[in-house]
């Protein structure tokens, strides 16, 4: 097929309708146009219109991509799953988180850092907790290690205090001041047997 005629897409100035043999054959955006490398007169076959649909497609997923960043950060894989519950396929969904962390859009590192500071300040959670977390969240192992121990804050023994002390706002009864529990509860949290130790010895000895 030859194209004949590309046009303004009414009501949307920055798509182009396209015009092969007479008729319509596809839409896609202005810039999906311009990086074809197309113009009037040329051969538009089965392959190019294969082309321009794939490039349409990572497009709009890369556009989705950036909406969900508008509500909150995500990690790689989490946004790959994202956008292929969104209705991409894995190959379009993959490629578009691919091109957006090559852009610096999308950062594993800058994710998980970001998320183990929030996961030790604001849910005190010990290291292995929030290692844990960050690959629940898609992370691979080693950059979910490295972002928490450079999240991390110098005393931890202070932070197992600090949910020592907040679980000890919930306790009801003397059955509840148990030391056995804190210290599992402690644990299930990530915190580490040395820190635990000090933190309960200053919570029971004083109480």
């Amino acid at each position: 097929m030859i194209i004949t005629a590309v046009e303004p897409q009414k009501g949307d100035p920055n798509r182009r309708n396209i015009f092969a043999d007479g008729k319509f054959v596809l839409g896609v955006s202005r810039e999906v146009w311009d990086e074809a490398g197309l113009s009037l007169g040329g051969e538009l076959g089965d392959e190019m219109i294969s082309r321009l649909l794939r490039a349409e497609n990572l497009r709009a997923a890369k556009r989705k991509a950036l909406s969900l960043l508008d509500y909150a950060d995500k990690s790689k894989q989490a946004m790959t799953e994202r956008l292929m519950h969104a209705g991409f396929d894995e190959e379009t969904a993959r490629a578009a988180v691919g091109e957006l962390s090559e852009e610096g859009v999308i950062s594993d590192e800058a994710y998980a850092e970001k998320y183990a500071y929030y996961l030790y300040t604001k849910k005190l959670c010990g290291r292995r907790r929030v290692v844990m977390e960050l690959i629940k969240k898609g992370v691979d192992r080693d950059t979910a290690q490295a972002a928490a121990d450079r999240a991390a804050p110098e005393d931890m023994a202070a932070l197992a205090l600090a949910l020592s002390k907040k679980k000890l706002k919930t306790v009801r009864s003397e059955k509840d001041m148990d030391y056995d529990k804190f210290f599992a509860y402690l644990l299930r949290s990530g915190h580490e047997y040395g820190d635990i130790r000090e933190a309960l010895a200053e919570i029971f000895n004083n109480n």
